[in-house]
C-alpha cells in the first residue's frame, strides 16, 4: 500500500514537471512566431505600398504590417471605440472608423488614440489613403466582454461589429498612416514596434520545473526513507 501512494505521488510529480515543461517550450515556439513578426515589420516600411483592392483575400495574411493603399468609399457613419488603450502612460480608446472596398467587402479602419468619445457621422464619400494591414486579434472565452450599445469593444473585433450592422466585415483591419499634427485622433506610428518577453517567459517556466522536479525528489526521498 506505501508503495502504491509512492509511486503513485511519484507520477503527480513527474505530470507536474512534464506541464511544466511544455508551458516553457510553447514560449519557445511563441518567440520564434514574434521574431518573425519583428522581421515583418523591420523590412515593411522599405516595401512600397500595394493596392489593398489588388490583393485576393486568400492572400490577405501574406501581406500582414506591409503599406496598403486604401481606395473606396467610407461607410455606416458612426464610430466605434476599443477601450483601455494606452498611449503615453493615459488611457484611451482607439477610434474605429468602416470603409466600403470596391469588392464590396467592409473593413475596419484604426485612426489612432482619442481621450475622448467623438460620435459623429461620417458621410458617404470616396476614401483614399495608406495604411498597415493588421489582422484582428482571436476572442477567446476569457476575453472582455463588449458594451455594443454604448459602442464601446474590449477589443478590435471585426466579426460581432459585423453581425450588429449586418455587413461583411473582412477579418483585417488597417491603422491609417498619416502625419501626427497634434490633434485628435493622435495617429499610429508608422514605426510600429511589439515586446517580446517571451524566451524569458521560457526560462522561467523552465527554472519552476526544475525547482519542481529539486522539491519533489528531495520530498520522496524523506518519504521513503521514513517508511523504510
Amino acid at each position: 500500500m506505501k508503495n502504491k501512494k509512492f509511486y503513485l505521488a511519484a507520477l503527480v510529480g513527474v505530470c507536474g514537471a512534464l506541464i511544466l515543461l511544455s508551458l516553457g517550450n510553447w514560449q519557445i515556439e511563441r518567440d520564434d512566431w514574434k521574431q518573425e513578426i519583428l522581421q515583418r515589420l523591420e523590412e515593411a516600411p522599405q516595401k512600397k505600398a500595394v493596392l489593398l483592392s489588388d490583393i485576393p483575400e486568400n492572400k490577405l495574411e501574406q501581406y500582414l504590417y506591409r503599406r496598403v493603399r486604401v481606395r473606396g468609399m467610407w461607410g455606416t457613419g458612426r464610430n466605434y471605440y476599443v477601450i483601455a488603450r494606452t498611449n503615453k502612460k493615459r488611457v484611451c480608446y482607439h477610434i474605429l472608423g468602416i470603409v466600403e472596398l470596391p469588392t464590396k467587402k467592409y473593413m475596419l479602419v484604426n485612426f489612432g488614440w482619442v481621450g475622448h468619445k467623438q460620435f459623429s457621422t461620417r458621410d458617404r464619400y470616396s476614401a483614399d489613403f495608406i495604411g498597415r494591414l493588421r489582422k484582428a486579434p482571436k476572442r477567446y472565452w476569457f476575453s472582455a466582454g463588449h458594451t455594443p450599445d454604448k459602442m464601446e469593444f474590449s477589443s478590435i473585433d471585426p466579426q460581432t461589429i459585423g453581425k450588429r450592422l449586418g455587413i461583411d466585415l473582412l477579418p483585417y483591419y488597417v491603422d491609417h498612416i498619416r502625419p501626427d499634427t497634434g490633434k485628435q485622433p493622435v495617429p499610429i506610428p508608422n514605426a510600429l514596434s511589439l515586446p517580446n518577453n517571451h524566451l524569458n517567459y521560457a526560462m522561467t517556466w523552465y527554472a519552476l520545473a526544475l525547482v519542481w522536479v529539486i522539491v519533489f525528489v528531495r520530498m520522496l526521498w524523506l518519504v521513503r526513507r521514513k517508511s523504510d
